[in-house]
Parts: structure tokens; C-alpha cells; sequence
């Protein structure tokens, strides 16, 4: 799904003074080489001894928002992350706040999959856990016992697409 992603660093000696010098830049790249192109990109301003840039616009990072001010390392982090992780990488990232060690984490211990809904994950879970013959689900509520999973934190869950992302707690 994610095969790129691109941020547009620009030159704030030249900008400021009315001027726009930037380049895109593919952030999948080996950070060295996104540092290199920057510096490049600098050293080509129109302004003299120009030092700093920012980040004025991105794409292919999903829903996460990319500050103007962001570390070129951070960033490039986050692009990797996504990269690595395809569909569900920006979702879980974003709902980690960008953190990307607690992304990780959520990812190898607490995935426990995608369901078309929390009530549809309620109920494998607790017919295979309980094995329990097909005409007596029919007496139980899944909807409520799945809003128990969530309310009472024994499940996080990601809205993705028409499913959900489920993960324990």
C-alpha cells in the first residue's frame, strides 16, 4: 500500500526572504542520504551561508502529521515504520502518538487481528475459548459482552476501513 513516502524540505534562508529553494525528497532512502540531499539542497541556496530548512509538505505517511520542525531522523523513523508495517503502520502509529517502540510493542504482543467488528472478535473468542455448541450462542448478547471487552481495557481497537483492528491491552 505504502510505497513512498516523500517530504518537501525547504530552505528557510530563502524562504524568508521571499523565495522558495526546496527539493522532495524520497524519505525511504538511507537517512545518510536524505542528510546528504539536504545539505546539498542548502548549499545551492540563493542566499548565502544558508543552515536551516523545514519541512513544508509530505506525503505517503498515511494520517500522521508531519510538524514543520520535525527531526529529519524522526521522520525518517516514522516513514520506515509505515513502510515496514504497510496498511496498519500510520494507523497504529497515529494512535500511539508517534511513539514508535510502543507501535512495536502493540504490533508483536498485542495484535490479535482485524475483524469485520469487536462483536464478530467476542464472539470467536469466547466460542473457541469455551467451545461452545452453535445453538447456545444464539442466547448471548455480543454486543454488549464486546463493549465490556473494550470498556473494561481488556481490548484496544483501531477502526480501519469497514473492520476493526483488535489488540489486548
Amino acid at each position: 500500500m505504502f510505497t513512498t513516502a516523500k517530504i518537501y524540505v525547504t530552505d528557510l534562508a530563502a524562504y524568508n526572504s521571499g523565495t522558495l529553494h526546496g527539493i522532495w525528497i524520497d524519505n525511504l532512502l538511507d537517512l545518510t542520504e536524505v542528510e546528504e540531499r539536504i545539505a546539498t539542497m542548502l548549499s545551492k541556496s540563493p542566499i548565502k551561508g544558508a543552515e536551516e530548512y523545514a519541512i513544508h509538505d509530505y506525503e505517503g505517511f498515511g494520517n500522521i502529521d508531519i510538524g514543520e520542525f520535525f527531526s529529519i531522523e524522526r521522520v525518517h523513523n516514522i516513514a520506515r515504520f509505515i513502510f515496514e508495517n504497510d496498511e496498519y503502520g500510520h494507523l497504529i502509529l497515529s494512535y500511539c502518538n508517534e511513539d514508535i517502540e510502543e507501535a512495536n510493542r502493540m504490533l508483536t504482543d498485542c495484535f490479535l487481528g482485524q475483524y469485520d467488528s469487536v462483536e464478530n472478535y467476542a464472539q470467536e473468542m469466547l466460542a473457541d475459548s469455551l467451545q461452545l455448541p452453535a445453538n447456545l450462542s444464539y442466547y448471548f448478547d455480543w454486543e454488549r459482552y464486546a463493549r465490556d471487552l473494550e470498556m473494561g481495557g481488556d481490548i484496544q481497537t483501531i477502526e480501519y476501513e469497514n473492520s476493526v483492528l483488535i489488540f489486548t491491552s
